[in-house]
């Protein structure tokens, strides 16, 4: 037998990867879209929503500085298998949080313990991607990847939320007795998927600590970064570029379950199911799609102010609605179109991120550059509450467009020069 082969029939990648990633996109939605909505139902004010929900989700911008401790001991296999056997539990734990003395406190130490939990998750099962499919399939599988990803969103932006919500209709239980049966049935389908993961991921033989790697070699990757040429205005667009989508995405289920006297909508629970779990995530897939689509078709540089002034300009009509209060059907289109937006705008980013990553440091540098983005993402949650208090809703969505004047601004100052 040839030395360093595999003997094993080696498995499929479409048995294994969308379960996987699945298992990734759970705790990362249920914590940045359905937290807010629970603890507005807690009865928290906006700008103790906002701060608290954006502080405990600081370990996915900050993973890189232990990536090293998955690459240096052990599996990236065996890291992911037992972390995802630990974010069971910890979902478990977090239902469990949300009801007794110290609620609050108890269900934020829980849910900060689950964000390590998932961004040292994330750091092994991208590691484990790169190993265990060959190159050629790496790029056709990270469509596969995302698509798997959306499905977890479905599943808690509508799923979960639509459970909760009908809990609360027919009465069987309380707000808060609503959510944690629903944050259960989470835990119940990802263990179901955990099980059927470990059934079916294989073992690969280049798996394992990585010599290569050290602290060292951190150092060397941040360095090769932040070398590059008018990098600044590169660090300032991942942080800045989507922040005002970042701004309205914190409160945009607050505001269409808010009541009517504090200038919300005064939808229900269900309501925020069909439209962001619903035709908020069919937006999104498509203005993915056509994103990606348009950018390989014109390229970065052709398409940058075209995707820039798409992304924005549907964050208006949230000021008109926030104004006027309109019919439902006329909140279905805004949230289709701010959504459709924000899929073509976040596939540009992406894409500019990727192309200015260097070999041999690839992957690294896009773990630097999306750690900056999930930086934008906090900086834009800790004021959204106390800003929305101080102008009301149709202040807020206001100061959220104004807000993209300057943030798009920064795109003049890029390197565009050696993009296509």
């Amino acid at each position: 037998m040839q030395q360093g082969v595999d003997p094993r029939p080696r498995q499929n990648p479409w048995a294994f990867i969308p379960a996987l990633y699945f298992m990734q996109g759970v705790p990362v939605i249920l914590m940045t879209y359905l937290l807010p909505v629970l603890y507005f139902d807690f009865g928290l004010p906006n700008r103790d929503i906002t701060l608290w929900t954006s502080l405990v989700t600081i370990p996915w911008g900050v993973k890189l500085f232990w990536a090293p401790l998955v690459d240096l001991h052990g599996t990236k296999r065996r890291w992911f298998q037992v972390l995802q056997i630990l974010l069971i539990f910890a979902l478990v734990a977090a239902a469990a949080s949300l009801s007794g003395p110290y609620a609050l406190v108890i269900s934020l130490v829980v849910w900060g313990v689950l964000a390590i939990l998932s961004a040292t998750h994330d750091i092994a099962l991208d590691g484990y991607y790169l190993l265990a499919l060959k190159k050629e399939e790496q790029a056709f599988f990270t469509g596969i990847r995302s698509a798997a990803f959306r499905g977890a969103w479905f599943f808690v932006t509508f799923g979960l939320a639509a459970f909760a919500g009908y809990l609360r209709d027919v009465e069987v239980t309380s707000k808060i007795g609503s959510w944690q049966y629903a944050i259960l049935l989470g835990a119940g389908v990802c263990g179901i998927v955990m099980l059927y993961g470990f059934l079916v991921t294989p073992s690969v033989p280049s798996d394992g600590p990585a010599a290569h790697h050290s602290w060292d070699n951190l150092l060397q990757t941040f360095g090769s970064f932040f070398a590059q040429p008018r990098v600044m205005p590169v660090i300032a667009v991942m942080l800045f570029y989507r922040l005002p989508e970042a701004m309205l995405t914190k409160l945009s289920g607050v505001f269409l379950q808010d009541t009517l006297a504090n200038g919300g909508l005064g939808y229900t629970l269900s309501d925020y199911a069909r439209i962001q779990g619903v035709v908020g995530i069919i937006a999104l897939l498509l203005g993915g799609i056509l994103g990606g689509i348009v950018i390989s078709q014109y390229g970065i540089r052709r398409t940058m102010w075209p995707i820039a002034i798409l992304m924005s300009v549907p964050n208006l009509p949230y000021v008109w609605a926030a104004y006027t209060h309109p019919d439902t059907s006329f909140i279905y289109v805004i949230t289709a179109l701010e959504q459709f937006g924000y899929g073509i705008g976040m596939s540009w980013l992406l894409i500019y991120v990727m192309a200015r990553c260097r070999e041999p440091y690839k992957a690294s540098h896009y773990a630097i550059g999306t750690s900056f983005m999930y930086g934008g993402l906090l900086l834009a949650g800790i004021p959204s509450g106390a800003i929305q208090e101080w102008l009301g809703y149709t202040g807020f969505f206001t100061a959220v467009c104004l807000v993209s004047v300057p943030c798009l601004l920064l795109l003049f100052f890029i390197p565009l020069d050696d993009v296509p």
